[in-house]
């Protein structure tokens, strides 16, 4: 066993941590860019000694051609993280014309705290201060110009064989069509089909002359079919409340399957319906990803979440009479597959899907033998997360939509070429293109995706009149203030609201007139739904930046930031709910595994508040109560629920819209209401003496996102706005 203690070094205030990658200064986290961490722990690995800059790019960007300009970006980042300049260092000297040296005192400590951060990178330009011996070990020095040689050499050889492999493409008929997407002929086209702005999900048929789509951002949801050359739609199913999360054509083209939620169907269910109309037919239940056919289209592959005992698993049905199913693969949830469906491969043999590799826990692409059900991780890259899969149809490829690392909302699309794994970007744009829409034509040459760009403002009133608003954001698209219920008022009449930038989602802080934006938390993550103690010092917030979703705080000031829980897994509900405190700023109730915990402000042991599926809390004014939306059993429907502070039974349970998407949910200040939104143009208001719930604001064509009264009940706060959503066609000529 590894002593973990003797990666753990101090020098002055600090504590590197190696084995969990980390930095803590007097033992609050220092926000730090996973490339920088690395130059860190390699300069104090070499304590004392005066590195080459050759050495450290040989060294800290093994196998990468990166520039020297790089090298400067990251050092600039460990000054800032160390607390000095480039004329005043600490640790990090700049020796002139030779390279760096770290200077410092060090020892080992055995304190660990398991975190990762990012932060965003500033450029400065080093100043050279010193003079000293250099160290440069000979096998790395050469790497360099054996490498400049072999460049020389290798151009020259390429050169000679440039001509022969241009004919030999030429004459070459045989290409697949990974390397037509790969190596098109010209530009790949790409053309809008719709101007809706509302597309939930859409799919190809298999000979791409048709597409079906349906809509999203509305309490009814309907699906439509059209043709790719823009003949006339034809209604398939009129709306209805249903909410969809995958389509998919039948191989031969006549039917189009479709999974969905409604009323009678809470876990999702599995539908077929004729491509041109008619009467749907149930197939299968418990499932709420998209499916992918089989060659010979009489089987299914689906990804089932199992929320009771957190596991999800990859399941092949047969669709017919009988819908016999087979488990490939089963694994905890933390460790699981991603929900948005695999993909049958065309010989027939394995099984695509995104999920985490066990063994370094990053979300990749993995491979299943259909008979065997060996795994195989597949590709050269791992992602943030990986959606939709789908195969070229010869099997030469596999293209993904992903969420990139680094890049939290770089959502693309990518091309992993078969057997090799070899990646290529095949969109490279300003949208996104995500979720569970992701097909390719039987001819191979076109791709059908959803892009989308996202708009949400913020807007302010009285309290008293809370319909009487003043829009104090720009209408900036992309920006998306206030998305995943992230907004909340200062004791003093200012906002701490989310905000789309950099790549990232961050917290931000204005005055309620939108004057005096400035950042809260550091670029290069994911930081949503925060809430704030009743003295405005701390605000607690929904993060990925260890990794993994947890709750963090930070000072109001932007100091401070500290981890509260270490969960492991990716349990903590990443859109919907909010995170909630209790008026004495003791405790903070939020969603993990599915249901309501509590945890103490300073971190420790969470308590589980709730036993059956549960999310969204919020804890009365009063601390009396809190109130959550809440499944009673697994085939109730959702109900809005108020538990008396301690836990136990619920006092209250209410009918709700059904809609499991984004919930926002707050009390009014009197104790007596509870208001709540989803992902759509209604906030309802649901009063605790019973009765219907009702309207409490309505904007049409908009979605709500977030609302929030002040402290003192005198301002009242909503975010809303859409996310433009439009299906699109990618096509290259063979």
């Amino acid at each position: 066993m590894n002593d973990e203690s003797n990666n753990i070094i101090s020098f002055a205030e600090f504590e590197l941590d190696t084995v969990h990658r980390r930095l803590l200064q007097n033992g609050e986290t220092v926000a730090l860019h996973a490339k920088a961490f690395d130059l860190l722990t390699f300069l104090v690995q070499n304590n004392g000694r005066v590195v080459s800059k050759d050495y450290i790019l040989d060294t800290v960007w093994e196998g990468s051609f990166v520039e020297e300009s790089n090298l400067v970006v990251q050092v600039s980042n460990l000054r800032k993280a160390l607390g000095e300049t480039k004329n005043s260092p600490r640790f990090l000297i700049t020796v002139p014309g030779k390279g760096y040296k770290f200077a410092a005192e060090t020892n080992e400590n055995s304190f660990i705290i398991e975190t990762h951060t990012v932060s965003e990178l500033t450029i400065e330009h080093e100043e050279e201060i010193a003079d000293e011996p250099l160290y440069v070990p000979e096998r790395k020095s050469s790497n360099r110009k054996r490498l400049a040689v072999a460049a020389v050499v290798g151009l020259v050889i390429l050169t000679i064989g440039a001509f022969g492999f241009w004919r030999f493409q030429q004459t070459n008929q045989q290409k697949n069509f990974a390397f037509d997407w790969t190596n098109p002929k010209g530009n790949i086209n790409a053309r809008q089909l719709t101007a809706k702005g509302n597309i939930n999900v859409a799919a190809i048929s298999p000979d791409g002359s048709l597409y079906a789509y349906t809509n999203e951002g509305s309490e009814l949801s309907g699906l439509w079919v059209a043709g790719i050359n823009g003949s006339q739609e034809i209604e398939v199913i009129p709306p209805s409340p249903m909410t969809f999360k995958g389509l998919t054509f039948s191989p031969d083209g006549l039917f189009i399957y479709y999974t969905a939620y409604d009323e009678k169907n809470q876990e999702g269910s599995l539908f077929r319906v004729p491509t041109f109309g008619g009467i749907s037919e149930k197939i299968l239940s418990n499932i709420a990803s998209s499916v992918s056919f089989s060659p010979d289209g009489n089987q299914v592959v689906f990804v089932r979440g199992d929320s009771t005992n957190n596991r999800t698993s990859l399941i092949v049905a047969k669709i017919n009479d009988n819908a016999e199913e087979k488990e490939i693969a089963s694994r905890p949830s933390e460790i699981g597959f991603n929900g948005f469906g695999g993909s049958w491969s065309p010989d027939g043999k394995k099984i695509a899907v995104g999920g985490i590799d066990e063994s370094t826990k990053e979300n990749v692409v993995l491979t299943f033998d259909v008979n065997t059900k060996k795994e195989v991780r597949f590709g050269e890259k791992s992602w943030n997360l990986v959606r939709r899969t789908s195969w070229l149809p010869d099997g030469s490829g596999l293209l993904v939509n992903v969420i990139e690392k680094e890049f939290w909302q770089k959502r693309q699309i990518w091309l992993l070429e078969y057997p090799s794994g070899k990646a290529h970007r095949i969109t490279n744009d300003l949208n996104r293109y995500g979720q569970e829409t992701l097909a390719v034509s039987n001819d191979g040459t076109k791709i059908l995706a959803v892009n989308a760009q996202a708009y949400s403002n913020i807007f302010v009133g009285e309290a008293n009149d809370p319909a009487d608003l003043k829009q104090i954001t720009n209408n900036a698209v992309g920006k998306r203030d206030g998305f995943f219920n992230g907004l909340v008022w200062t004791p003093d009449h200012k906002l701490v609201f989310m905000r789309f930038f950099d790549n990232s989602d961050s917290l931000w802080t204005m005055n309620a007139d939108g004057t005096n934006a400035k950042q809260l938390t550091p670029s290069g993550t994911l930081d949503r739904k925060p809430t704030l103690t009743s003295d405005g010092k701390y605000v607690f917030f929904n993060s990925m930046r260890s990794g993994k979703w947890n709750v963090w705080r930070i000072g109001s000031d932007g100091k401070n930031l500290k981890q509260i829980t270490f969960d492991t897994d990716s349990s903590i509900t990443a859109n919907g709910g909010s995170l909630s405190l209790t008026p004495d700023d003791k405790w903070i109730f939020y969603g993990r595994n599915g249901f309501i915990w509590k945890v103490s402000v300073d971190g420790g042991t969470p308590i589980q508040m709730t036993n059956k599926s549960s999310k969204s809390a919020e804890v009365s004014p009063d601390s009396k109560m809190f109130a959550c939306f809440y499944h009673p059993s697994k085939e109730a429907k959702l109900k809005l629920a108020v538990f008396p502070i301690e836990g136990g039974e619920p006092l209250h349970l209410f009918d709700v819209p059904v809609d499991l998407l984004y919930e926002k949910l707050r009390w009014t200040l009197d104790n007596q209401s509870l208001v709540y939104a989803f992902y759509n143009s209604t906030a309802w208001k649901q009063n605790l003496s019973g009765g219907e719930p009702e309207t409490f604001l309505k904007f049409p064509g908009e979605n709500i996102n977030a609302f929030s009264w002040s402290p003192d009940g005198e301002k009242f706060a909503v975010a809303y706005g859409k996310e433009v959503r439009d299906v699109v066609i990618f096509s290259i000529e063979r």
